[in-house]
């Protein structure tokens, strides 16, 4: 199952250090960085508004491209602890 993220370089660490070691197997992770539209990366700061539309417009552009099929779409502010694909579905 894919697994997709959009983050900006205020957030590479959490990519790279958390969310991205954190991604059990069963997920084909595809991740997109967007330019630092909001200087501090900070919610509702100057900036945070393009940040927003960027991830609506990836977020319509994966939904074209997996139309009929099961995806995920997550913020890299979160880590996942073992194996959850079956439960998703399930769900």
């Amino acid at each position: 199952m894919n697994l997709y993220s959009i983050f900006t370089p205020s957030h590479r660490y959490m990519y790279e250090n958390y969310f991205l070691k954190s991604v059990p197997s069963e997920f084909n992770v595809y991740a997109k960085e967007v330019p630092q539209e909001c200087p501090t990366g900070s919610f509702y700061q100057e900036g945070w508004d393009k940040t927003c539309f960027r991830k609506v417009e990836f977020f319509e552009e994966i939904c074209k491209e997996n139309f009929g099929d099961m995806f995920i779409f997550s913020d890299v502010d979160i880590q996942f602890f073992g194996k959850l694909k079956d439960a998703i579905v399930k769900e």
